[in-house]
This record gives structure tokens, C-alpha cells and sequence, in this order.
């Protein structure tokens, strides 16, 4: 786990090309008040050593979600359709897949660079951390994708959707739960860990939470064959209802968060404007109580 209180101080990644900036520590005091020194590390959210020739794909966009793996940090760029990564100790801020251009594509050729043409994603946004890889759900393409550090030269593959035959298809979306490339998901927004090897998954304009099993790593061959996803809660109509797993209704369920020592779930029903709890369990379904201050 990276301590960032030890360092004394706060990297802020900004969207929209806004500046990355450090607060340092340390300041003067004044009042009372502790006062820090706010400074500019990548200017216009570029990293400037890269090369010209990457154009677009210097840019930091709309970054979304994020997750901490073996001390560094991991960026869903959905406006960039690229995976980024900082170092929470140095400051420093990269691409570290993706070409830019919203796709679906992995790199097969070890000749090509993780920021080539031959890496791309569709509007990532949900991204977590396994033991030794990350998942990433895209809104565009909805599909799941697996970046595995364990795999040197090709760690970026498609686990779940996506067309079998015509991998660039952006329109292969439906409801359908499975193993692999058969999967259907409608614009998945996030994902949150549910163990060593499976994730919690906001399946939203079907209006479900799922359950996503992700490769052991056992499985020779093919690396999505061990993928697979199942419901956990939601009748897949939209609206707005407690209860038993597959009776219960979002409306766009977006944010998630996992209790695992209390077994349960927080999602953000965003249409609904309000907090769902979903027993890990069971899938019930219930809702947060709005307590008004002073009472």
C-alpha cells in the first residue's frame, strides 16, 4: 500500500487537458491555517517525453476511475481511450496502453509499442486490481478487458463481448450472460473487487450488478475461456425497486463499492438519486435511508 502521508503530499490528476498538479507539504503557517505550495507537474495533461509524432495520444482526458496495484496508480482516461499510470511517489504521470483511437484491438506484434496502433480502447471507465492484472470495463464497445503484467509480451486481451469475427464492431451490446466472447453487456461503467479472482461489475443500461469471474491463470491456451459473468441483482427494467436479486430494479446503476467483512455492496443508482445496498449473498436488494441533519 502506497502512503502518501508518509511523503507529505497529494498528486491531483485534473480532465478535460488540465494541468497535473502537486500539493507539497511543509508550507508556512498562517492564522492558523497551514498554508501548502501548489505547482503544475505535466502541463496541459501531456507527458513531454514523449515523442511528436504521438500527437492525440499525449492527451489525458476525462479520467474516471482508478486503481492501485503494487505501488503504482492506474487511470481510466475514457476521453483518451487509454489506460494511464502515475507513480505516487515520483509524480510522474504516462500512457501506458492505448493508442487514442476508440477501438477494441490488443497487441499481437512484439515489435509494436504499447502505445501503437495496435492497442486500443473504447472509453474505459471502470478499471481494478487483481493480483497481478487489471480489468478494465468499456462503455463504448461494452466490453471487459484484462491487462496482464504477467504477460510481457501481449499482456492487454478481451475477456468479455465483443464481436468474435469482426473485432473493431463497436455495436456488439446486448444482455447475456456466459463465458467469453458470447457475454452481452449494455455500457458497463464500473468494477470493484470482489476477490483474488472475481469483481463486482455495473452492467448499466441493463440496469443489473454482476458478478464477473476472471481467468485462474491455469488455463492453457486461450485466456478468456475461464471468463465468464453472472447476475447478481436487477430485473433488467428500469426503475425503481427492493427486494430478492432477480425482483429488484436500477435505474443506470454507475459507482460500486464492496464491504467484504459486512458482505455486502454500495451502488450508485444514479437515476434513482440514491444508494442501493445488495447483499453479496443473496442479491437482496435495499435501499439507503436519507437522514436529514438535526434529526
Amino acid at each position: 500500500m502506497v502512503d502518501l502521508k508518509a511523503r507529505d503530499a497529494v498528486s491531483t490528476l485534473r480532465p478535460s487537458n488540465a494541468p497535473v498538479a502537486k500539493i507539497q507539504g511543509g508550507g508556512e503557517s498562517k492564522g492558523g491555517v497551514h498554508m501548502d505550495t501548489l505547482r503544475s507537474l505535466e502541463e496541459e495533461g501531456k507527458d513531454p517525453r514523449l515523442s511528436p509524432e504521438l500527437g492525440a495520444r499525449r492527451s489525458f482526458r476525462w479520467p474516471v476511475q482508478l486503481a492501485l496495484l503494487n505501488d503504482y496508480l492506474y487511470v481510466a482516461a475514457a476521453g483518451s481511450h487509454q489506460i494511464w499510470r502515475a507513480d505516487p511517489y515520483t509524480f510522474d504521470l504516462s500512457p501506458l496502453l492505448g493508442c487514442g483511437e476508440c477501438a477494441v484491438r490488443s497487441r499481437t506484434d512484439p515489435n509494436y509499442s504499447d502505445l501503437s496502433s495496435q492497442s486500443a480502447f473504447a472509453s474505459p471507465t471502470g478499471i481494478v486490481a487483481l493480483p497481478g492484472k487489471l480489468l478494465v470495463s468499456e462503455a463504448e464497445s461494452s466490453t471487459i478487458r484484462e491487462i496482464d503484467f504477467r504477460q510481457r509480451e501481449a499482456p492487454l486481451s478481451t475477456l468479455l463481448g465483443n464481436d468474435r469475427l469482426f473485432s473493431r464492431d463497436l455495436s456488439a451490446f446486448g444482455d447475456a450472460d456466459g463465458y467469453a466472447r458470447s457475454v452481452r453487456l449494455q455500457c458497463p461503467m464500473a468494477l470493484a473487487g470482489l476477490s483474488a479472482s472475481s469483481a463486482l461489475l455495473a452492467d448499466t443500461y441493463n440496469h443489473k450488478v454482476k458478478v464477473l469471474q476472471a481467468p485462474s491463470g491455469s488455463t492453457p491456451g486461450d485466456p478468456a475461456a475461464a471468463a465468464s459473468v453472472s447476475r447478481l441483482a436487477g430485473s433488467g427494467k428500469r426503475g425503481y425497486r427492493d427486494g430478492a436479486g432477480a425482483e429488484a430494479e436500477f435505474d443506470e446503476p454507475r459507482g460500486l463499492c464492496v464491504d467484504g467483512k459486512g458482505g455486502q455492496a454500495f451502488v450508485c443508482d444514479s437515476n434513482n438519486h440514491c444508494i442501493r445496498t445488495v447483499d453479496l449473498r443473496t442479491g437482496e436488494v435495499g435501499t439507503l435511508k436519507i437522514k436529514e441533519k438535526g434529526v
